[in-house]
C-alpha cells in the first residue's frame, strides 16, 4: 500500500516537472516571425484573410481587397492584421493598397476599389500630396489579433522608393532612414502619422507602409514558476506523507 502511494506521488511530481520543463524550454527557443509584405500583395501577390480563405492581390483599398474588418493572416504564426487610417479632421478614411508601394490611406475610393485622385493614395496630408503644406494629415494604423512585438518595418516614398524622412510612430516623431526602422514596439495597435511640411520640391514626408514584421510574446516568465511551484509543492506534499 505504501509502495503504491508513493510511486503515484512521484508520477504527479514528474508530470509537473515535466510540464514546467516544456514551458522553460519553449521560452529559451526561438520565437517566429510573421512579415506582412504589403507591397508584394498590392502588386498581386495572393494571401490568406483571417477566415483562412485564399484571396488574390492588386490594387485597391483594404475594404474592397480584404474585407471591412477582415485581417490578412499570417499562417505559421496565427496572427493576423487589420489596416485601417483616420485623418486630422477626425474622419475615417480607407487604408490602401497601391502598386509598387505598399500600404497607404485615401479619403474616396470609385465603385472599383480604385482611389480618387491617384495622388491621395499615401500618407499625407487630407486629399493629396496638392495639400502637403496645409498642415492636415493623416493617419495609418495597423491592428493585430495579439499583441506582438514590433520588430522591422520597410517605408517606402511618394515616389515608391525606400523613404527618408520622418513619421510619428505611436505619437513620437522618428527619423527613418533608407526606408528601415527596427524598433522594437510592444502592443497590438500601432500609428504612423504624416508629420507636415512645407510644400516644396524634395520635402516631403508622405509614406506609405512595404512590410511589417512582429513576433508574437512568448509565454509570461509568471507561467513557469506557476509550474514549478506546483511541482515543488507534489514534492514538499510527498516528503511530508513520507515521514508520516
Amino acid at each position: 500500500m505504501y509502495k503504491d502511494f508513493l510511486f503515484k506521488s512521484r508520477a504527479k511530481t514528474t508530470a509537473l516537472a515535466t510540464a514546467a520543463a516544456l514551458v522553460l524550454s519553449g521560452l529559451g527557443g526561438a520565437v517566429s516571425a510573421a512579415t506582412y509584405d504589403f507591397r508584394a500583395i498590392a502588386n498581386g501577390a495572393g494571401f490568406t484573410d483571417s477566415t483562412n480563405t485564399a484571396r488574390p492581390g492588386g490594387e485597391a483599398d483594404w475594404n474592397t481587397r480584404v474585407g471591412a474588418g477582415v485581417g490578412i493572416l499570417d499562417v505559421g504564426t496565427g496572427i493576423s492584421v487589420v489596416g485601417s487610417a483616420t485623418t486630422s479632421a477626425q474622419s475615417s478614411i480607407l487604408a490602401y493598397f497601391d502598386g509598387g508601394a505598399g500600404l497607404g490611406a485615401c479619403s474616396v475610393v470609385t465603385a472599383s476599389g480604385q482611389c480618387n485622385p491617384a495622388n491621395d493614395d499615401n500618407v499625407g496630408a487630407i486629399g493629396g500630396s496638392a495639400n502637403a503644406g496645409d498642415g492636415t494629415f493623416e493617419t495609418l494604423l495597423l491592428t493585430f489579433s495579439e499583441t506582438v512585438k514590433l520588430t522591422g518595418m520597410q517605408f517606402r516614398a511618394e515616389g515608391h522608393g525606400l523613404f527618408n524622412g520622418s513619421v510619428k510612430i505611436n505619437g513620437i516623431a522618428t527619423a527613418i532612414a533608407g526606408g528601415a526602422w527596427s524598433g522594437p514596439l510592444i502592443g497590438s495597435v500601432f500609428s504612423f502619422e504624416y508629420i507636415p511640411v512645407a510644400s516644396t520640391a524634395g520635402s516631403t514626408n508622405e509614406f506609405y507602409i512595404g512590410t511589417a514584421t512582429v513576433s508574437p510574446i512568448p509565454v509570461p516568465a509568471a507561467g513557469v514558476l506557476l509550474f514549478t511551484a506546483l511541482a515543488g509543492g507534489a514534492a514538499f506534499g510527498h516528503r511530508r506523507k513520507t515521514r508520516a
